[in-house]
């Protein structure tokens, strides 16, 4: 009999905390739940991160890609005007050269006898303070053709700057052949400025004017500068400057050179 009421009592002490002992393991289950959804909010949103870094990475690359396509595209139609107005420029001049002996030539064709350094010097002196003479082609105004052998480039040059110009082909940014102190300037297009970083000291350029004078330069200095630095142009011992942007646009790529009195 006291086994049994043990027993009972037994149950019954069961019984009265099977409850409480449920509603625990309720609470732990919540709580179970919420941290694994917790856990799941965090995880989907790492997800949602990482594939939006993703996207913005392809999205970069391939704003990249149009851009690269775009300037590379630019080139290639700058290249075919600057082409197609030498062309022009180079014609025009050959017929006007046709029977001529001599390497320069002043006023509408006029001969100036005497050896390459005393023609060029007799140049200068009749050109002196002399707006440089132009030609116009498809609606444009050019005065005079470039040559750096060094990178196989052969340019006509635009009378003045402008953005829209400098699309086309290399342009005057200030000064005249005729006073030693001309600067041209061009974009970085692989067809214009674009390889003037790898000129050295002592590379040929010539410069022929619309005239048919020819006049020749070496290379002296290859700087970069900042592209604020616009008046560091104009520093320097030099006859004729050229200069382009760097590929970032940030800086100036700047080369400077000297007016030789012979070809070489």
């Amino acid at each position: 009999m006291v086994e049994s009421g043990e027993e009972g009592r037994v149950s019954q002490s069961t019984a009265s905390q099977s409850p409480q002992g449920e509603e625990f393991e309720k609470i732990e289950s919540g709580e179970e739940e919420e941290a694994h959804a917790l856990k799941t909010r965090k995880y989907r949103k790492y997800n949602r991160m990482k594939n939006a870094a993703y996207l913005c990475g392809i999205l970069c690359i391939l704003a990249g890609f149009l851009l690269f396509l775009r300037n590379l595209g630019e080139d290639r139609e700058a290249g075919i005007e600057a082409s197609d107005s030498l062309q022009v420029l180079a014609d025009e001049l050959r017929e006007e050269e046709k029977g001529t002996q001599q390497p320069f030539c002043v006023d509408g064709g006029r001969n100036i006898p005497g050896t390459e350094k005393e023609t060029q010097q007799a140049v200068l002196s009749f050109y002196k303070d002399m707006e440089m003479p132009a030609r116009r082609v498809a609606g444009r105004r050019y005065i005079g053709i470039l040559e750096i052998g060094a990178l196989r480039l052969k340019l006509p040059v635009l009378d003045t700057f402008s953005y829209r110009n400098i699309k086309v082909a290399p342009a005057r940014f200030f000064g005249s052949v005729y006073d030693d102190n001309l600067i041209l300037l061009a974009h970085n297009y692989q067809s214009h400025f674009g390889k003037l970083h790898l000129l050295q000291t002592g590379d040929e350029i010539s410069f022929t004017d619309m005239d048919g004078n020819r006049f020749w330069y070496t290379v002296t200095g290859v700087e970069v500068i900042g592209g604020m630095e616009r008046e560091k142009l104009a520093e320097g011992d030099f006859d004729l400057c050229l200069f382009t942007c760097t590929l970032g646009g940030k800086n100036r790529v700047v080369v400077r050179c000297r007016r030789v009195e012979e070809s070489p």
